[in-house]
Protein backbone atom coordinates (compact mmCIF):
# COMPACT_ATOMS: atom_id res chain seq x y z
CA UNK A 1 0.00 0.00 0.00
CA UNK A 2 1.31 3.46 -0.82
CA UNK A 3 0.75 5.87 2.24
CA UNK A 4 0.04 9.23 2.14
CA UNK A 5 2.75 11.84 2.32
CA UNK A 6 2.73 14.26 5.57
CA UNK A 7 1.32 17.97 4.43
CA UNK A 8 2.66 19.62 7.35
CA UNK A 9 5.39 19.08 10.23
CA UNK A 10 4.16 16.95 13.02
CA UNK A 11 6.63 18.83 15.38
CA UNK A 12 4.54 21.81 16.80
CA UNK A 13 1.74 19.75 17.26
CA UNK A 14 3.97 17.07 20.01
CA UNK A 15 5.17 20.21 21.66
CA UNK A 16 1.58 22.04 21.90
CA UNK A 17 0.22 18.37 22.98
CA UNK A 18 3.25 17.96 25.68
CA UNK A 19 3.03 21.73 26.79
CA UNK A 20 -0.66 21.87 27.55
CA UNK A 21 -0.43 18.23 29.17
CA UNK A 22 1.19 20.33 31.97
CA UNK A 23 -1.70 22.90 32.33
CA UNK A 24 -4.86 20.34 31.25
CA UNK A 25 -4.93 18.63 34.20
CA UNK A 26 -5.70 21.94 36.22
CA UNK A 27 -8.24 23.59 34.45
CA UNK A 28 -11.79 22.64 32.52
CA UNK A 29 -10.77 21.76 28.84
CA UNK A 30 -11.26 24.52 26.57
CA UNK A 31 -14.71 23.69 24.08
CA UNK A 32 -13.72 21.26 21.60
CA UNK A 33 -14.92 21.86 18.05
CA UNK A 34 -15.79 19.12 16.00
CA UNK A 35 -13.75 19.44 12.45
CA UNK A 36 -12.54 18.03 9.67
CA UNK A 37 -8.89 18.47 7.44
CA UNK A 38 -7.29 16.62 5.34
CA UNK A 39 -6.12 12.94 5.95
CA UNK A 40 -2.45 13.51 6.19
CA UNK A 41 -2.06 9.82 6.05
CA UNK A 42 -1.62 6.73 8.33
CA UNK A 43 1.77 7.70 10.03
CA UNK A 44 1.02 11.10 11.37
CA UNK A 45 -2.54 9.77 12.81
CA UNK A 46 -1.04 7.16 14.62
CA UNK A 47 1.30 9.72 16.14
CA UNK A 48 -2.09 12.36 16.55
CA UNK A 49 -3.91 9.21 18.43
CA UNK A 50 -1.12 9.02 20.17
CA UNK A 51 -0.67 12.25 21.52
CA UNK A 52 -4.81 12.20 22.79
CA UNK A 53 -5.76 13.68 19.67
CA UNK A 54 -10.09 12.40 19.18
CA UNK A 55 -9.72 11.05 16.23
CA UNK A 56 -13.50 10.08 14.99
CA UNK A 57 -13.32 9.54 11.61
CA UNK A 58 -10.66 8.32 8.57
CA UNK A 59 -11.91 8.37 5.03
CA UNK A 60 -9.30 7.88 2.26
CA UNK A 61 -9.40 12.22 1.84
CA UNK A 62 -10.76 13.37 5.23
CA UNK A 63 -10.59 13.14 8.73
CA UNK A 64 -13.15 13.63 11.35
CA UNK A 65 -11.98 14.82 14.76
CA UNK A 66 -13.07 16.56 17.70
CA UNK A 67 -10.05 18.99 19.01
CA UNK A 68 -9.52 21.67 21.06
CA UNK A 69 -8.97 25.18 19.94
CA UNK A 70 -4.82 24.74 20.61
CA UNK A 71 -5.06 21.84 18.39
CA UNK A 72 -6.83 23.69 15.33
CA UNK A 73 -4.78 26.55 15.58
CA UNK A 74 -1.84 24.07 15.30
CA UNK A 75 -3.07 22.50 12.30
CA UNK A 76 -3.89 25.82 10.50
CA UNK A 77 -0.74 26.84 11.46
CA UNK A 78 0.81 24.22 9.19
CA UNK A 79 -1.32 25.49 6.21
CA UNK A 80 -3.96 22.91 7.17
CA UNK A 81 -7.58 23.71 5.91
CA UNK A 82 -9.42 23.00 8.52
CA UNK A 83 -13.33 23.08 8.88
CA UNK A 84 -14.95 23.67 11.58
CA UNK A 85 -18.47 21.94 11.22
CA UNK A 86 -19.47 23.16 14.98
CA UNK A 87 -18.35 25.27 17.18
CA UNK A 88 -19.73 23.68 20.59
CA UNK A 89 -20.78 20.62 19.30
CA UNK A 90 -24.21 18.67 21.47
CA UNK A 91 -23.94 15.51 19.31
CA UNK A 92 -23.82 14.03 22.64
CA UNK A 93 -27.57 13.90 23.89
CA UNK A 94 -29.54 12.28 26.68
CA UNK A 95 -29.05 8.57 26.79
CA UNK A 96 -31.54 7.26 24.03
CA UNK A 97 -34.67 5.66 25.91
CA UNK A 98 -34.74 2.68 23.79
CA UNK A 99 -31.00 2.05 25.27
CA UNK A 100 -30.19 -0.60 27.71
CA UNK A 101 -28.09 0.61 31.19
CA UNK A 102 -26.25 -2.07 31.77
CA UNK A 103 -28.36 -3.01 35.09
CA UNK A 104 -30.92 -3.34 32.24
CA UNK A 105 -28.75 -5.42 30.49
CA UNK A 106 -27.93 -7.66 33.06
CA UNK A 107 -31.69 -8.05 34.16
CA UNK A 108 -32.34 -8.95 31.08
CA UNK A 109 -29.18 -11.56 30.83
CA UNK A 110 -30.26 -12.88 33.96
CA UNK A 111 -33.97 -13.49 33.23
CA UNK A 112 -33.03 -15.34 29.25
CA UNK A 113 -30.80 -17.63 31.46
CA UNK A 114 -33.75 -18.59 33.57
CA UNK A 115 -36.02 -18.42 30.60
CA UNK A 116 -33.55 -20.72 28.58
CA UNK A 117 -31.74 -23.00 30.62
CA UNK A 118 -31.14 -25.48 27.85
CA UNK A 119 -29.73 -22.88 25.37
CA UNK A 120 -27.69 -20.03 27.62
CA UNK A 121 -25.59 -19.71 30.61
CA UNK A 122 -24.42 -16.56 32.48
CA UNK A 123 -21.03 -16.20 33.24
CA UNK A 124 -18.97 -13.70 35.19
CA UNK A 125 -16.05 -13.19 33.58
CA UNK A 126 -14.39 -10.91 35.69
CA UNK A 127 -14.85 -7.26 37.41
CA UNK A 128 -14.44 -4.26 36.44
CA UNK A 129 -11.98 -1.47 37.89
CA UNK A 130 -14.53 -0.18 39.98
CA UNK A 131 -15.64 -3.09 40.87
CA UNK A 132 -12.21 -4.58 41.70
CA UNK A 133 -11.66 -1.80 43.97
CA UNK A 134 -14.43 -2.52 46.40
CA UNK A 135 -16.30 0.96 44.17
CA UNK A 136 -18.97 -1.18 42.50
CA UNK A 137 -20.82 -4.48 41.51
CA UNK A 138 -20.44 -4.34 37.85
CA UNK A 139 -19.29 -7.71 36.31
CA UNK A 140 -18.02 -8.59 32.86
CA UNK A 141 -20.83 -10.66 32.26
CA UNK A 142 -20.70 -13.23 29.31
CA UNK A 143 -23.60 -15.36 27.40
CA UNK A 144 -22.76 -18.31 26.35
CA UNK A 145 -24.94 -19.63 24.24
CA UNK A 146 -25.27 -23.24 22.87
CA UNK A 147 -27.58 -26.14 22.84
CA UNK A 148 -26.53 -27.68 26.11
CA UNK A 149 -28.32 -31.41 25.07
CA UNK A 150 -25.37 -31.66 22.70
CA UNK A 151 -22.08 -32.39 24.46
CA UNK A 152 -20.40 -32.69 21.95
CA UNK A 153 -17.24 -30.52 21.49
CA UNK A 154 -18.03 -27.43 19.15
CA UNK A 155 -16.66 -24.80 17.53
CA UNK A 156 -16.30 -21.61 19.99
CA UNK A 157 -16.43 -18.11 18.89
CA UNK A 158 -16.37 -14.69 20.79
CA UNK A 159 -17.53 -11.85 20.32
CA UNK A 160 -17.07 -8.58 22.45
CA UNK A 161 -18.45 -5.14 22.58
CA UNK A 162 -17.96 -1.89 23.89
CA UNK A 163 -14.22 -1.85 24.90
CA UNK A 164 -15.13 2.21 24.22
CA UNK A 165 -17.84 3.81 26.85
CA UNK A 166 -19.58 6.20 24.11
CA UNK A 167 -19.70 3.35 21.50
CA UNK A 168 -23.18 2.51 22.86
CA UNK A 169 -24.23 0.79 19.50
CA UNK A 170 -21.67 -2.05 20.12
CA UNK A 171 -23.76 -3.77 23.40
CA UNK A 172 -26.98 -3.37 21.79
CA UNK A 173 -25.68 -5.13 18.73
CA UNK A 174 -24.65 -7.57 20.92
CA UNK A 175 -27.59 -7.91 22.95
CA UNK A 176 -30.13 -8.19 20.22
CA UNK A 177 -27.89 -11.51 18.20
CA UNK A 178 -28.36 -13.34 22.26
CA UNK A 179 -31.87 -12.36 21.71
CA UNK A 180 -32.19 -13.46 17.96
CA UNK A 181 -30.58 -16.78 18.58
CA UNK A 182 -32.31 -17.26 22.07
CA UNK A 183 -36.05 -16.46 20.87
CA UNK A 184 -35.67 -17.87 17.06
CA UNK A 185 -33.89 -21.24 17.91
CA UNK A 186 -37.06 -23.89 17.04
CA UNK A 187 -38.66 -21.51 14.36
CA UNK A 188 -35.45 -20.35 12.21
CA UNK A 189 -33.96 -23.46 11.08
CA UNK A 190 -30.65 -21.75 10.21
CA UNK A 191 -30.16 -20.26 13.41
CA UNK A 192 -31.46 -23.51 15.07
CA UNK A 193 -28.32 -24.95 13.51
CA UNK A 194 -26.33 -22.48 14.64
CA UNK A 195 -27.38 -22.70 18.07
CA UNK A 196 -27.15 -26.85 17.98
CA UNK A 197 -23.59 -26.52 16.12
CA UNK A 198 -21.68 -23.76 17.68
CA UNK A 199 -20.26 -22.87 21.34
CA UNK A 200 -21.21 -19.12 20.94
CA UNK A 201 -19.55 -16.16 23.72
CA UNK A 202 -20.85 -12.87 23.81
CA UNK A 203 -19.67 -9.95 26.44
CA UNK A 204 -22.08 -7.11 25.69
CA UNK A 205 -19.83 -4.65 28.10
CA UNK A 206 -16.34 -4.48 28.31
CA UNK A 207 -15.99 -1.54 29.82
CA UNK A 208 -19.24 -1.49 32.03
CA UNK A 209 -17.78 1.56 34.50
CA UNK A 210 -16.84 3.73 31.41
CA UNK A 211 -21.01 2.74 29.99
CA UNK A 212 -22.11 4.46 33.05
CA UNK A 213 -20.72 7.29 32.12
CA UNK A 214 -22.53 7.25 29.09
CA UNK A 215 -25.69 6.68 30.49
CA UNK A 216 -25.46 10.09 31.63
CA UNK A 217 -24.61 11.27 28.91
CA UNK A 218 -20.78 11.62 29.07
CA UNK A 219 -18.66 11.36 25.98
CA UNK A 220 -16.14 8.68 27.52
CA UNK A 221 -13.99 6.31 25.95
CA UNK A 222 -11.82 4.95 28.57
CA UNK A 223 -12.30 2.95 31.42
CA UNK A 224 -12.97 4.41 35.18
CA UNK A 225 -9.31 3.74 36.56
CA UNK A 226 -8.53 7.01 38.21
CA UNK A 227 -5.74 6.39 40.07
CA UNK A 228 -2.69 7.24 38.01
CA UNK A 229 -3.56 11.00 37.32
CA UNK A 230 -5.33 14.06 38.77
CA UNK A 231 -7.02 14.88 34.89
CA UNK A 232 -10.18 16.72 34.32
CA UNK A 233 -12.78 14.37 34.37
CA UNK A 234 -14.30 15.79 31.36
CA UNK A 235 -13.34 14.03 28.02
CA UNK A 236 -11.99 14.86 25.43
CA UNK A 237 -9.10 15.54 25.61
CA UNK A 238 -8.09 14.77 28.94
CA UNK A 239 -9.83 12.42 31.31
CA UNK A 240 -8.69 9.82 33.83
CA UNK A 241 -8.75 6.30 32.41
CA UNK A 242 -7.05 3.44 30.59
CA UNK A 243 -7.95 3.18 26.81
CA UNK A 244 -8.79 -0.97 26.83
CA UNK A 245 -8.16 -1.67 23.16
CA UNK A 246 -4.04 -0.62 23.68
CA UNK A 247 -3.83 -2.71 26.92
CA UNK A 248 -3.19 -6.27 25.42
CA UNK A 249 0.03 -7.64 25.52
CA UNK A 250 0.73 -7.60 21.85
CA UNK A 251 3.27 -5.05 20.58
CA UNK A 252 2.25 -3.09 23.77
CA UNK A 253 3.33 0.70 23.58
CA UNK A 254 4.91 1.01 19.96
CA UNK A 255 2.47 2.88 18.19
CA UNK A 256 -0.99 4.48 18.33
CA UNK A 257 -1.18 4.79 21.79
CA UNK A 258 -0.04 7.17 24.73
CA UNK A 259 1.94 7.26 27.69
CA UNK A 260 -0.29 10.08 29.10
CA UNK A 261 -2.71 8.72 31.68
CA UNK A 262 -4.73 12.19 30.40
CA UNK A 263 -4.84 10.99 26.79
CA UNK A 264 -7.70 9.00 25.04
CA UNK A 265 -5.17 6.87 23.98
CA UNK A 266 -3.43 5.93 27.17
CA UNK A 267 -2.50 2.10 27.12
CA UNK A 268 -1.90 1.85 30.86
CA UNK A 269 0.87 1.24 32.94
CA UNK A 270 1.71 -2.40 31.34
CA UNK A 271 -0.12 -4.60 28.96
CA UNK A 272 -2.64 -6.01 30.99
CA UNK A 273 -2.93 -3.84 33.69
CA UNK A 274 -6.61 -3.65 33.77
CA UNK A 275 -9.05 -6.04 35.15
CA UNK A 276 -11.19 -5.54 32.66
CA UNK A 277 -8.50 -6.75 29.69
CA UNK A 278 -7.24 -9.61 32.37
CA UNK A 279 -11.15 -11.20 32.34
CA UNK A 280 -10.27 -10.92 28.16
CA UNK A 281 -7.37 -12.44 28.80
CA UNK A 282 -8.27 -15.35 31.19
CA UNK A 283 -11.21 -16.14 29.34
CA UNK A 284 -9.54 -16.78 25.75
CA UNK A 285 -7.00 -18.58 27.48
CA UNK A 286 -9.08 -21.04 29.22
CA UNK A 287 -11.05 -21.44 25.82
CA UNK A 288 -10.49 -22.52 22.56
CA UNK A 289 -12.38 -19.57 20.43
CA UNK A 290 -11.67 -20.07 16.40
CA UNK A 291 -12.83 -16.66 15.99
CA UNK A 292 -13.02 -13.27 17.74
CA UNK A 293 -15.53 -10.65 16.69
CA UNK A 294 -14.74 -6.69 18.32
CA UNK A 295 -17.55 -4.54 17.95
CA UNK A 296 -16.48 -0.93 17.83
CA UNK A 297 -18.34 2.09 16.27
CA UNK A 298 -17.89 4.15 13.93
CA UNK A 299 -16.63 4.45 10.08
CA UNK A 300 -18.40 1.06 8.57
CA UNK A 301 -14.97 -1.03 8.13
CA UNK A 302 -14.30 -4.24 8.90
CA UNK A 303 -10.70 -4.76 10.35
CA UNK A 304 -7.77 -7.35 10.70
CA UNK A 305 -4.90 -7.72 11.88
CA UNK A 306 -2.16 -6.36 11.86
CA UNK A 307 -2.61 -2.92 13.55
CA UNK A 308 0.82 -2.12 14.59
CA UNK A 309 2.74 -2.43 11.19
CA UNK A 310 1.48 -2.26 7.47
CA UNK A 311 3.16 -5.41 6.78
CA UNK A 312 0.51 -8.08 6.22
CA UNK A 313 -0.55 -10.76 8.53
CA UNK A 314 1.46 -14.18 7.50
CA UNK A 315 -2.50 -15.31 6.94
CA UNK A 316 -2.96 -12.12 5.30
CA UNK A 317 -4.85 -13.86 2.25
CA UNK A 318 -7.26 -16.31 5.09
CA UNK A 319 -8.03 -12.82 6.73
CA UNK A 320 -9.24 -10.63 4.32
CA UNK A 321 -11.46 -13.38 2.45
CA UNK A 322 -12.97 -13.78 5.96
CA UNK A 323 -13.51 -9.97 6.16
CA UNK A 324 -14.54 -9.75 2.51
CA UNK A 325 -16.91 -12.61 2.70
CA UNK A 326 -18.28 -10.74 5.78
CA UNK A 327 -18.41 -7.63 3.85
CA UNK A 328 -20.98 -8.78 1.42
CA UNK A 329 -23.77 -8.78 4.12
CA UNK A 330 -23.04 -5.46 5.82
CA UNK A 331 -21.60 -3.42 2.86
CA UNK A 332 -18.58 -2.39 4.86
CA UNK A 333 -14.99 -2.07 4.02
CA UNK A 334 -12.74 -4.91 4.44
CA UNK A 335 -9.14 -3.86 5.14
CA UNK A 336 -5.80 -4.35 7.45
CA UNK A 337 -6.09 -2.14 10.64
CA UNK A 338 -3.78 -0.19 10.37
CA UNK A 339 -4.72 0.47 6.83
CA UNK A 340 -6.54 3.53 8.96
CA UNK A 341 -3.46 4.50 11.41
CA UNK A 342 -0.99 1.56 12.99
CA UNK A 343 -2.30 0.97 16.46
CA UNK A 344 -0.72 -1.25 19.31
CA UNK A 345 -2.27 -3.09 21.81
CA UNK A 346 -5.44 -4.00 20.55
CA UNK A 347 -7.85 -6.74 21.07
CA UNK A 348 -7.28 -8.41 17.63
CA UNK A 349 -3.33 -8.02 17.56
CA UNK A 350 -3.43 -9.95 20.56
CA UNK A 351 -5.62 -12.73 19.47
CA UNK A 352 -4.47 -13.32 16.70
CA UNK A 353 -0.75 -12.18 17.06
CA UNK A 354 -0.26 -14.47 20.81
CA UNK A 355 -3.60 -16.84 20.82
CA UNK A 356 -3.38 -17.19 16.78
CA UNK A 357 -6.91 -16.86 16.24
CA UNK A 358 -8.69 -14.72 13.42
CA UNK A 359 -9.92 -11.75 14.75
CA UNK A 360 -11.73 -8.95 13.45
CA UNK A 361 -12.90 -5.67 14.33
CA UNK A 362 -16.40 -4.45 13.19
CA UNK A 363 -16.78 -0.59 12.92
CA UNK A 364 -20.57 0.07 13.43
CA UNK A 365 -21.79 3.10 11.67
CA UNK A 366 -21.10 5.99 9.50
CA UNK A 367 -20.42 9.21 11.34
CA UNK A 368 -22.62 11.84 10.44
CA UNK A 369 -25.25 10.29 8.81
CA UNK A 370 -25.69 8.16 11.93
CA UNK A 371 -24.70 10.88 14.65
CA UNK A 372 -21.22 9.80 15.03
CA UNK A 373 -20.95 7.54 18.42
CA UNK A 374 -24.74 8.54 19.58
CA UNK A 375 -27.05 6.83 16.85
CA UNK A 376 -31.09 7.68 17.60
CA UNK A 377 -33.46 4.97 18.05
CA UNK A 378 -34.29 3.92 14.53
CA UNK A 379 -30.34 4.42 13.23
CA UNK A 380 -29.17 2.11 16.13
CA UNK A 381 -32.14 -0.67 14.85
CA UNK A 382 -30.72 -0.12 11.41
CA UNK A 383 -27.05 -0.46 12.05
CA UNK A 384 -28.62 -3.93 14.21
CA UNK A 385 -30.19 -5.16 10.92
CA UNK A 386 -27.14 -4.21 8.33
CA UNK A 387 -24.83 -6.25 10.85
CA UNK A 388 -27.41 -9.32 11.90
CA UNK A 389 -26.93 -11.54 9.07
CA UNK A 390 -22.65 -10.63 8.66
CA UNK A 391 -22.43 -11.57 12.87
CA UNK A 392 -24.49 -14.68 12.08
CA UNK A 393 -22.26 -15.92 8.97
CA UNK A 394 -19.25 -15.41 11.20
CA UNK A 395 -20.48 -17.66 13.87
CA UNK A 396 -21.22 -20.53 10.78
CA UNK A 397 -17.47 -19.84 10.19
CA UNK A 398 -16.33 -20.89 13.68
CA UNK A 399 -15.45 -24.55 12.76
CA UNK A 400 -12.83 -23.62 9.74
CA UNK A 401 -12.77 -19.88 9.32
CA UNK A 402 -10.11 -19.79 6.59
CA UNK A 403 -11.41 -22.51 4.93
CA UNK A 404 -15.32 -21.82 4.80
CA UNK A 405 -14.47 -18.08 4.14
CA UNK A 406 -13.27 -19.05 0.84
CA UNK A 407 -16.31 -21.94 0.02
CA UNK A 408 -19.31 -20.82 -2.05
CA UNK A 409 -21.64 -18.75 0.24
CA UNK A 410 -25.18 -20.37 -0.18
CA UNK A 411 -27.62 -17.14 -0.90
CA UNK A 412 -31.53 -16.56 -1.15
CA UNK A 413 -32.55 -20.48 0.02
CA UNK A 414 -35.99 -20.72 -1.51
CA UNK A 415 -38.20 -23.85 -1.42
CA UNK A 416 -40.93 -24.43 -2.86
CA UNK A 417 -42.98 -27.97 -3.56
CA UNK A 418 -45.37 -28.86 -6.21
CA UNK A 419 -47.16 -32.22 -5.09
CA UNK A 420 -44.54 -35.09 -4.75
CA UNK A 421 -42.06 -32.90 -5.49
CA UNK A 422 -39.73 -30.20 -3.90
CA UNK A 423 -37.81 -27.73 -5.49
CA UNK A 424 -34.95 -25.93 -3.55
CA UNK A 425 -33.41 -23.08 -5.21
CA UNK A 426 -30.34 -21.02 -4.25
CA UNK A 427 -27.52 -19.14 -5.76
CA UNK A 428 -24.05 -20.14 -4.96
CA UNK A 429 -21.65 -17.17 -4.63
CA UNK A 430 -17.70 -16.86 -4.28
CA UNK A 431 -17.19 -13.57 -5.88
CA UNK A 432 -15.88 -12.33 -2.50
CA UNK A 433 -12.71 -14.92 -2.42
CA UNK A 434 -12.21 -15.50 -5.87
CA UNK A 435 -13.14 -15.09 -9.66
CA UNK A 436 -13.87 -19.13 -10.29
CA UNK A 437 -17.18 -20.30 -10.44
CA UNK A 438 -18.15 -22.72 -7.33
CA UNK A 439 -17.39 -26.64 -7.79
CA UNK A 440 -20.98 -27.53 -7.05
CA UNK A 441 -23.23 -27.67 -3.99
CA UNK A 442 -25.78 -30.27 -2.66
CA UNK A 443 -29.20 -31.08 -0.70
CA UNK A 444 -29.78 -33.03 2.65
CA UNK A 445 -33.16 -33.42 4.42
CA UNK A 446 -32.48 -33.87 8.31
CA UNK A 447 -28.89 -34.18 8.70
CA UNK A 448 -25.86 -32.79 6.24
CA UNK A 449 -24.00 -36.08 5.28
CA UNK A 450 -20.13 -35.96 4.06
CA UNK A 451 -19.77 -34.32 0.82
CA UNK A 452 -21.02 -36.72 -2.38
CA UNK A 453 -23.52 -38.21 -0.72
CA UNK A 454 -26.59 -35.27 -1.16
CA UNK A 455 -28.94 -34.88 -3.63
CA UNK A 456 -26.83 -32.54 -6.32
CA UNK A 457 -27.48 -29.04 -7.43
CA UNK A 458 -27.65 -27.87 -11.41
CA UNK A 459 -26.89 -24.78 -12.84
CA UNK A 460 -30.37 -23.40 -13.14
CA UNK A 461 -28.28 -22.54 -16.86
CA UNK A 462 -26.85 -25.85 -17.37
CA UNK A 463 -23.13 -24.08 -17.06
CA UNK A 464 -20.71 -23.52 -14.27
CA UNK A 465 -18.88 -20.91 -15.55
CA UNK A 466 -19.23 -17.62 -13.03
CA UNK A 467 -18.33 -17.27 -9.17
CA UNK A 468 -22.28 -16.73 -8.71
CA UNK A 469 -24.66 -19.38 -9.95
CA UNK A 470 -28.37 -19.90 -9.21
CA UNK A 471 -29.07 -23.47 -8.93
CA UNK A 472 -31.70 -25.62 -8.25
CA UNK A 473 -32.15 -29.46 -7.50
CA UNK A 474 -35.58 -31.47 -7.02
CA UNK A 475 -35.86 -33.25 -3.66
CA UNK A 476 -38.41 -36.94 -3.75
CA UNK A 477 -40.86 -36.43 -0.65
CA UNK A 478 -43.18 -39.88 -1.15
CA UNK A 479 -43.30 -40.58 2.26
CA UNK A 480 -42.22 -37.68 4.50
CA UNK A 481 -44.62 -36.42 6.72
CA UNK A 482 -44.12 -33.87 9.45
CA UNK A 483 -42.06 -30.95 9.65
CA UNK A 484 -38.12 -31.82 8.43
CA UNK A 485 -35.20 -29.55 7.23
CA UNK A 486 -33.39 -29.01 3.95
CA UNK A 487 -29.94 -28.25 4.40
CA UNK A 488 -27.58 -26.96 0.87
CA UNK A 489 -24.28 -26.60 1.20
CA UNK A 490 -21.36 -25.33 -1.56
CA UNK A 491 -18.40 -27.54 -2.31
CA UNK A 492 -15.20 -25.94 -2.38
CA UNK A 493 -12.10 -26.55 -4.60
CA UNK A 494 -10.90 -29.59 -2.32
CA UNK A 495 -14.17 -31.34 -2.75
CA UNK A 496 -15.37 -30.11 0.95
CA UNK A 497 -19.04 -28.53 2.26
CA UNK A 498 -18.80 -24.77 2.45
CA UNK A 499 -21.11 -22.77 5.31
CA UNK A 500 -24.67 -24.61 5.35
CA UNK A 501 -27.81 -22.96 4.80
CA UNK A 502 -31.01 -24.31 6.26
CA UNK A 503 -35.04 -23.94 5.91
CA UNK A 504 -37.69 -25.77 7.85
CA UNK A 505 -40.24 -27.19 5.29
CA UNK A 506 -43.47 -29.64 5.84
CA UNK A 507 -44.93 -31.79 2.97
CA UNK A 508 -48.17 -30.22 1.55
CA UNK A 509 -49.25 -31.42 -1.65
CA UNK A 510 -50.47 -28.27 -3.15
CA UNK A 511 -50.55 -28.97 -7.38
CA UNK A 512 -52.27 -26.15 -8.85
CA UNK A 513 -49.82 -23.05 -7.06
CA UNK A 514 -52.77 -21.42 -4.86
CA UNK A 515 -50.76 -22.84 -1.82
CA UNK A 516 -54.30 -24.40 -0.51
CA UNK A 517 -55.26 -27.97 -0.70
CA UNK A 518 -58.97 -28.05 -1.73
CA UNK A 519 -61.03 -29.51 -4.82
CA UNK A 520 -58.99 -27.78 -7.72
CA UNK A 521 -55.70 -29.81 -6.90
CA UNK A 522 -58.38 -32.72 -6.16
CA UNK A 523 -59.20 -32.57 -9.46
CA UNK A 524 -56.31 -32.08 -11.31
CA UNK A 525 -54.95 -35.31 -9.91
CA UNK A 526 -58.28 -37.10 -11.41
CA UNK A 527 -57.89 -36.04 -14.31
CA UNK A 528 -54.96 -38.53 -14.43
CA UNK A 529 -56.54 -41.03 -12.55
CA UNK A 530 -54.86 -44.20 -13.35
CA UNK A 531 -51.88 -42.92 -15.06
CA UNK A 532 -48.74 -44.80 -14.69
CA UNK A 533 -45.19 -43.68 -15.52
CA UNK A 534 -44.25 -44.12 -19.47
CA UNK A 535 -47.68 -42.74 -20.19
CA UNK A 536 -47.49 -39.51 -22.02
CA UNK A 537 -50.05 -37.87 -19.55
CA UNK A 538 -48.20 -39.55 -16.28
CA UNK A 539 -47.04 -36.03 -13.90
CA UNK A 540 -44.95 -37.84 -11.48
CA UNK A 541 -45.94 -34.85 -9.04
CA UNK A 542 -49.19 -35.87 -8.65
CA UNK A 543 -48.00 -39.74 -7.93
CA UNK A 544 -47.53 -38.80 -4.28
CA UNK A 545 -47.09 -42.00 -3.21
CA UNK A 546 -44.17 -42.71 -5.54
CA UNK A 547 -45.67 -45.91 -6.75
CA UNK A 548 -45.81 -44.91 -10.58
CA UNK A 549 -49.41 -45.20 -10.60
CA UNK A 550 -51.92 -42.57 -10.05
CA UNK A 551 -54.69 -43.81 -8.28
CA UNK A 552 -56.51 -44.28 -5.13
CA UNK A 553 -53.39 -43.97 -2.42
CA UNK A 554 -52.76 -40.62 -3.51
CA UNK A 555 -56.25 -39.39 -3.52
CA UNK A 556 -56.58 -40.71 -0.11
CA UNK A 557 -52.61 -38.79 0.48
CA UNK A 558 -54.31 -35.43 -0.97
CA UNK A 559 -57.53 -35.82 0.59
CA UNK A 560 -55.74 -36.14 4.27
CA UNK A 561 -54.20 -32.31 3.46
CA UNK A 562 -57.54 -30.95 2.50
CA UNK A 563 -57.77 -27.08 3.64
CA UNK A 564 -54.41 -26.88 4.65
CA UNK A 565 -52.74 -23.75 3.72
CA UNK A 566 -49.13 -24.34 2.82
CA UNK A 567 -46.12 -22.52 4.33
CA UNK A 568 -44.03 -23.02 0.90
CA UNK A 569 -40.63 -22.14 2.89
CA UNK A 570 -40.91 -21.54 6.09
CA UNK A 571 -38.39 -19.41 8.37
Amino acid sequence: MTHTSRPFSLLPILVLVALAGTTIAAAPPPTSRLVTFPNPGPDVLADMAGHGWDIWEVTPDRVTALLTPDQVATLQMQQVAVNVLDNAPQYMVNFPACFRTFDAAVTQMRDWAERYPGLVELIDAGPSWQTAQGQADRRLWTLRITNKANVEPKPQLLLVALHHAREIVTPEVALNLAELLLTSYGHDADITWLVDNRDIWIIPFVNPDGHLYAEYSVDWRKNANNSQSTCATSSPPNSFGVDLNRNYDHKWATVGASSNPCNLTYRGRAAFSEPETQAIRDLVQNQKFNLVISLHSFSDLIMYPWGYTYAPAPDDIGLRNIASVLATFNGYTPEQSSDLYPTSGDTCDWAYGVQGIPCFTVEIGSGAVDNYFWPDCATAHEQWLENRDALLHAIKLASAPYRLAAAPLVRDLQVRQRGRFMTVHTVLDRQATSPEPPAGGEVFVDRIGIPGTGILLTPDDQTLDTPVESMSATVDLSGVQGRHVVYVAGIDDSGRHGPPAAAYFEPCPDVTGDAVINVIDVMELAARWHTQAGDLDYDAALDLDGDGLIDVQDIGQMSAFWGLVCAGSLP
